[in-house]
Order: C-alpha cells, then sequence, then structure tokens
C-alpha cells in the first residue's frame, strides 16, 4: 500500500512536471488555444474582464466538489497536489532561459506540445488523479457511461476551443485543436497500457498438455472441437483471454509444449466476467 502511494505520487509530480514544461516550451510561445479551464477562463476574461486565475479556481473547487461525490476522495487527494504543483512547475518552467525558442515552427510545436502534455494528463489520471479540474468531468462520464477519458476529454476541449474563435486568429484555435487531437490520443495510450486485452487460440495436438500448463499458471481455457483441412483429423483448439502485457509468458508456454503449435492473437475491445470484471 505504501509503495503504491509513493509510485502514484510520482507519477503525479512527473505528470504535472510534462505538462508545465509543455506549456511553457511550446503552447504558450504560440498562443496555441487550449481547452480545460483555462479557457473557459479566457472567454470568460474576453467577456466580462473576470480575473483568469479566479475562474479557474471556481471551476476547479466545482469539478472537486463532483469529483468527490460521484468517483471518491482518493481522485480529489490526487487532484489537490496537482492544483498545487501545477503552478508551482508552470512558474520553473517559465525561468528556463531559452525555453521559449525551443521550436520556431507552430505546427512542430502543436504536434510536440501535445504530446508531451499527453503523457503528463495520462501519467496524473493514471496516477488517480487530475491536473485540470474539468479532466474530473470526463472521469465521471467514463465512469457513468464508458465513453472513454480521452474520448469526452477532446469533444469539451473542441467546444471550449471553438468559442475562443471571436477573439482568436481562426490559425491558433485550429493549432490548438491538433495539439488537443494529439493530447487525448496520447492520454488514450497511456491508461490503456497494460490493461489491453488479446484472444489467443493455439492449434496443437499436445492440446491436453498445454491445457494443464495453462490452467496450473492461472489462465482460463476454453476448447473448441476443430478437425484439419488437409487429412480430416480432430483435435480440440485452445483459447484464452489475457492482458496484452501477458502474451509473452503465455507465447513462452505454448514454445514449450509444442513448439509447432499455430497460434492466432487477436485484439479485443471489451472482456466481462469471472478475471476481469469480476474476481476469479
Amino acid at each position: 500500500m505504501k509503495y503504491l502511494f509513493q509510485k502514484n505520487t510520482l507519477l503525479i509530480i512527473v505528470g504535472n512536471f510534462l505538462l508545465a514544461f509543455s506549456v511553457c516550451a511550446f503552447i504558450l510561445p504560440f498562443n496555441i488555444t487550449v481547452g480545460g479551464s483555462t479557457g473557459i477562463s479566457i472567454i470568460f476574461n474576453n467577456l466580462f474582464q473576470l480575473n483568469l486565475s479566479t475562474i479557474i479556481l471556481i471551476i476547479n473547487i466545482i469539478c472537486l466538489i463532483f469529483g468527490y461525490i460521484y468517483v471518491g476522495k482518493q481522485l480529489v487527494i490526487g487532484s489537490l497536489l496537482s492544483s498545487f504543483l501545477y503552478p508551482l512547475f508552470l512558474s520553473m518552467c517559465q525561468r528556463i532561459p531559452g525555453i521559449t525558442l525551443l521550436s520556431q515552427d507552430i505546427m512542430l510545436s502543436a504536434i510536440i506540445g501535445g504530446v508531451i502534455s499527453g503523457f503528463g494528463v495520462g501519467l496524473t489520471i493514471k496516477a488517480g488523479a487530475t491536473i485540470d479540474g474539468l479532466e474530473i468531468l470526463s472521469v465521471i462520464i467514463n465512469k457513468k457511461t464508458n465513453i472513454s477519458i480521452s474520448k469526452s476529454m477532446y469533444a469539451i476541449d473542441i467546444m471550449i476551443m471553438l468559442g475562443q474563435l471571436p477573439f482568436y486568429k481562426f490559425d491558433n484555435v485550429f493549432y490548438g485543436i491538433i495539439s488537443a487531437y494529439l493530447l487525448t490520443f496520447i492520454i488514450n495510450k497511456v491508461l490503456s497500457y497494460g490493461i489491453t486485452k488479446a484472444q489467443v487460440f493455439i492449434f496443437t495436438k499436445q492440446y491436453e498438455l498445454l491445457k494443464e500448463e495453462l490452467i496450473k499458471n492461472d489462465y482460463g481455457v476454453t476448447l473448441f472441437y476443430a478437425s484439419s483441412g488437409l487429412k480430416n483429423v480432430e483435435f480440440q483448439v485452445l483459447n484464452t483471454t489475457v492482458f496484452s502485457k501477458e502474451l509473452s509468458k503465455i507465447k513462452s508456454i505454448i514454445q514449450r509444449v509444442d513448439n509447432m503449435a499455430f497460434v492466432t492473437i487477436h485484439p479485443v475491445s471489451e472482456v466481462r466476467g469471472r478475471g476481469f470484471t469480476l474476481d476469479k
């Protein structure tokens, strides 16, 4: 438990730093539009001359309350840490000499900024926290509807950036949308790393021995009757569904039992039942 807490805290720290660095180095120098609570505060600032920091604070407090109600206190605790770290890292990064000169091209900056920001936000969410208050809204949507966090974040950010069109050049909004797409794409990759699933079909004459080996290693196994197309010989096909990170272990077991086995591996979008959504 202590190790998990330390690991999550480290992820939150690294995630906040990556986001702050990317914003200072690639987003702010070219006035690329942003989404989230910052984007909303820009709109309200232009319409009503309200203070940016005050609006962001109000939005974040409201989102934290909803996060506590619908997700839990772990999200709120991590997000409170981010609310301290992100402004601190932002201030530190702005003092790095030459940080705004790392890129001279707005398209390149939008791409690099989106990728690095995506890693930062993704690591933070994976650790059970958020950086921007509106990210909590995406976590709640995911919990209630199964719509991925990255998809809802992208949709929300697009609407916020389009709302900035009256105050920014179209080019800045366009590059902002590109950056937001890359950000959400990377977030999705970070969040799905290690938890994507694969279905493995194994065609082998050693199906009994391989079945015992898979069960011994705590893998579920389903058997199908099949026959070879050439000689019409009947045998049983083994099927197991595993997390993608376990594929190397599965391949090793198959290789050890029958190095002539015919194996097909297919990505799976969702798995429900024992070992996945239910305890084994």
